[in-house]
């Protein structure tokens, strides 16, 4: 009997962190503003292009369905947009008759997972774990970036390029084991820094800016120094990142106001989502121990010693007093 799970992961969000003014609404009958002026410059029109390739696309103006009014009350006052990115998760066990077939478990997952992605229309899908009792596979679902209304012109094209280079440039299921990380400066850094994370949306929405009015004046201040008016990011990109990450006014505060919240909410759902994994796997060496499989039994109960190990880690991470 086939059993499902499906664990909604959690959404992580994106955001540029600078001020709203007034004017333009963000969607309307005709190209919005801001996907015209992105249409018109040869780098941000190769973002399009890029765009339509990865949600499948045929034109930019269906990039306008991807992009909504923010609601006011789920963003910072000092942010003018966001990307939220969605994943969902599922869980499939083998039979019996699978583990008895002789078939590799690409073989007798692969329906199933594919008839997994067809349901919850996934755009893109990675295995996270491959194990001949189960497989547990991630779907990339129902992308979307926001606008903050009240915004000028520039601000909704700068603000767009930066969340389409969110959306765009982020390999959305790239491994990420969270418990390579340090501790959350390391988490920081290495986020701010990986691809279409914070740098590449900063620089791509910030060069796009300045390719368009060539004057810094109208760039964040702590950015100045890393570009030219042309927008040739002229500085080095760790530097730029720890800027970023620093609080403001010299930097844009996004290690405390960003990654520290996001970094604890990622430990807590990835400690849960081991929990329930490992629930699982202990029934299933339970099914398989009264079903007479002992070498299938034996590999589950090693499956389950080297989860209780990685549980002890996400424990002392998120409690110091906790020794791995």
């Amino acid at each position: 009997m086939k059993h499902l799970l499906l664990f909604l992961a959690l959404a992580l969000s994106s955001c540029t962190a600078f001020a709203d003014t007034d004017s333009v609404e963000p969607n309307s009958d005709a190209q919005p503003d801001w996907l015209e002026l992105a249409s018109q410059d040869v780098q941000s029109r190769a973002l399009l292009e890029k765009a339509l390739g990865k949600l499948g696309l045929h034109s930019f103006d269906e990039l306008v369905n991807y992009v909504t009014v923010c609601d006011d009350t789920k963003i910072p006052a000092t942010r003018r947009g966001q990307t939220e990115q969605k994943w969902q998760t599922i869980t499939e066990n083998a039979t019996e008759s699978d583990l008895r077939s002789g078939k590799a478990p690409a073989d007798y997952f692969r329906d199933r997972i594919e008839a997994d992605r067809i349901k919850f229309n996934g755009l893109a899908i990675r295995m996270v774990e491959v194990h001949p009792d189960y497989v547990r596979a991630r779907f990339w679902v129902e992308p979307s970036i926001c606008l903050r209304e009240g915004m000028s012109m520039i601000e909704q094209y700068e603000t767009f390029i930066h969340e389409l280079t969110h959306l765009v440039e982020t390999d959305q299921l790239a491994e990420d084991d969270l418990l390579a990380y340090a501790d959350l400066d390391d988490y920081a850094l290495k986020t701010v820094l990986s691809p279409g994370s914070e740098v590449d949306a900063f620089i791509a929405g910030t060069s796009a800016q300045l390719r368009l009015v060539h004057s810094l004046t109208d760039i964040p201040v702590p950015f100045r120094i890393f570009f030219d008016e042309d927008g040739k990011f002229t500085g080095d990109r760790t530097a730029f990142a720890k800027v970023i990450l620093a609080p403001r006014p010299a930097g844009m505060g996004y290690r405390d106001n960003t990654y520290r919240k996001q970094y604890q909410l990622r430990l807590e759902k990835t400690r849960e989502l081991e929990i329930k994994t490992r629930e699982r796997v202990v029934k299933l060496a339970g099914l398989r121990l009264k079903s007479g499989n002992r070498p299938a039994y034996e590999r589950l109960q090693a499956d389950l010693a080297s989860r209780d190990e990685r549980l002890r880690k996400f424990d002392a991470l998120l409690d110091p007093s906790v020794k791995p």
